[in-house]
């Protein structure tokens, strides 16, 4: 039984088969290639194949797991370097590597693996500075840094000058020589006929053929042909009698010879018994290209429709979702390992990875926390501010205003900067890289939310701070109710902001749409103009509406009131709604 064992897989993709009925298996410690043109099914079938895909039909068993309901224990021991995939452009390489280092018990030392794969010198570098042929290499490190049985290397020469294709091509033969099985696709003839030992032709979503390279080539020619010249005559009788041998003719003063097997030593030791010696002897096989054009009459690398390279973010909308598992949050949380069967730590690397990241493209930083400081600074600064009107209830328009900067805090956390980086990785497919190790995708949109609550918590600290000790407001007097309208305010919020990341389909339409709605929720949370002198519709719109509703209950909070409870029912029934649409249109591809 192989290591890898695939019957009759089918996948379909609405009304396109990606792949039609595919069976093979693959041996302990061997090269196994899946050799096909563009579209023929070949990533779609090694995506089911480690469970980022569900089969529509057929069975498949990797080291004797179910791909969906082994998969937490598969992700431990398989690793993947994905046909696209990319890191986060600010990533150092030595970070991504320690990284994913983390996320496993019994980790490959980073260091060894940098210096194998020529990247020791670049492991201060970030990833948007590296080569393509240097992100190729890292993506390997990648697969290779939790000691895999197995690696899926998805078209990993493509791009590639010659020069980096011959060295990715030493690479995996020393892959191999370290006891891993791979599975290699590629759609390049002489990388399978260099690296594999056996392939499996694939086209249109069927497997044409499996074989050795050698034996496929044959397919393609019915044999091979040994060209000489030999030093004295000889009876033709000699070697057409040799099971090896098929046909015997001469051209000119050249003997051709053809046949199939170890042809060449046959020919050459049965002359030499006669006493003549075979001269210029050249030997001519076959090619896999010959092989392919032999069984599908068109050569590999002819125009092919991309049927087997859909993915999720290309189909329309009138795909179920239930055509891939794992396709939306909701699905996502019941399949994902739990956190206990993770290596400790590896909660707090990758958070420390993500602020990182966050320090080093500040967009909610310079936003989220240093515009409504600044805000904060011009109001206190503005004598009109310290008036006392009576339809403030008490309250000075500055102390007023507090409640509102946290707002404008919240929203432009909730709404710019949470959505952009979610938005970015799944376009980069950042999280689908993400889905091939052992960690959940959901733990980086968790790092991403923990990140920027903390920074809507140093925004708040600095409003309150600033505004009592330099220009004399009350803290809170209802700490309570104030702490209670905070948290759901953000609730909400950050669960409009994690919708906009899961309808946005690019970064830049989770910017527009994040901007676009922030305008508006800020005018009706009173930044340009106080909500109790706005006219009455107006005032019950605001009171409607998530932000609105947390400022109003944290500017009561201030005078020393409980928030009313229409207030909070409204943070509560937007969170409720907003995070059940979040789950149910999220998508990580």
């Amino acid at each position: 039984m192989g290591i890898i064992e695939i019957e009759h897989l089918r996948k379909e993709y609405g009304e396109t088969v990606a792949v039609r009925d595919i069976t093979f298996s693959v041996e302990d410690g061997e090269i196994f290639g899946l050799l096909g043109p563009n579209g023929a099914g070949k990533t779609t079938t090694v995506e089911t194949m480690v469970g980022l895909r569900v089969p529509d039909a057929g069975t498949i068993r990797v080291l004797g797991l179910d791909p969906q309901t082994g998969k937490a224990e598969l992700r431990r021991r398989v690793g993947v370097q994905l046909q696209e995939s990319a890191l986060q452009a600010k990533l150092r390489v030595k970070e991504a590597v320690a990284l994913y280092a983390s996320f496993y018990e019994d980790s490959e030392d980073p260091a060894h693996l940098l210096d194998a794969l020529d990247l020791s010198s670049k492991r201060n570098d970030y990833y948007s500075a590296l080569s393509g042929g240097q992100k190729q290499r890292l993506a390997v490190v990648l697969a290779l840094i939790g000691r895999p049985k197995i690696a899926v290397l998805d078209e990993l020469t493509t791009g590639l000058d010659p020069s980096a294709r011959h060295s990715a091509w030493q690479l995996v033969e020393e892959i191999r020589d370290r006891g891993v099985t791979i599975v290699l696709v590629t759609h390049y003839m002489d990388e399978a006929e260099r690296l594999c030992d056996r392939v499996a032709l694939i086209d249109h979503g069927d497997v044409i053929a499996l074989d050795t390279p050698e034996r496929l080539a044959d397919q393609g020619t019915h044999g091979k042909q040994v060209r000489f010249r030999p030093s004295a005559p000889f009876d033709d009788a000699v070697l057409a009698g040799l099971p090896e041998v098929s046909n015997v003719e001469h051209d000119g003063s050249r003997v051709v010879v053809s046949g199939s097997g170890n042809l060449v030593n046959a020919v050459i030791l049965t002359l030499d018994r006669q006493g003549v010696t075979a001269d210029d002897v050249r030997l001519e096989s076959g090619t896999l290209e010959d092989a392919f054009l032999s069984l599908t009459g068109r050569e590999i690398h002819e125009d092919q429709p991309a049927t087997a390279t859909v993915t999720a973010g290309q189909r329309d909308g009138s795909v179920s979702v239930r055509e891939r598992r794992g396709a939306n949050l909701a699905t996502s949380l019941r399949s994902r390992p739990r956190r206990g069967s993770l290596p400790k730590g590896s909660w707090r690397t990758l958070v420390g990875t993500e602020w990182r990241l966050t320090r080093r493209t500040p967009v909610g930083l310079i936003w989220g926390v240093g515009l409504p400081v600044l805000l904060l600074v011009i109001f206190g600064s503005l004598p009109s501010f310290s008036e006392t009107p009576a339809a403030l209830g008490g309250l000075t328009v500055f102390e007023a205003y507090l409640p509102i900067l946290i707002a404008v805090s919240m929203s432009l956390l909730a709404l710019v900067s949470l959505p952009i980086p979610l938005a970015t990785y799944r376009e980069s497919r950042i999280l689908k890289q993400m889905e091939t190790t052992p960690i959940p995708p959901t733990w980086v949109l968790g790092a991403q939310v923990v990140i920027n609550l903390g920074l809507l918590g140093v925004a708040m600290f600095l409003i309150v701070v600033i505004g009592t000790l330099a220009f004399g407001s009350h803290f809170p007097r209802d700490i309570p109710g104030f702490l209670l309208s905070l948290v759901l305010g953000a609730a909400a919020m950050f669960a409009l902001g994690i919708l906009i990341a899961a309808i946005a389909r690019t970064a830049r339409a989770a910017g527009a749409i994040g901007g676009a709605l922030f305008y508006p929720m800020a005018f009706l949370a009173g930044l340009w103009f106080p909500v109790q002198l706005m006219a009455t519709p107006l005032r019950l719109v605001s009171h409607l509406t998530p932000l609105g509703a947390a400022v109003d209950a944290m500017q009561t909070s201030i005078a020393g009131n409980f928030p009313s409870w229409r207030d909070l029912l409204v943070m509560i029934a937007w969170t409720a709604g907003l995070t059940f649409a979040a789950v149910n249109q999220f998508r990580w591809e």
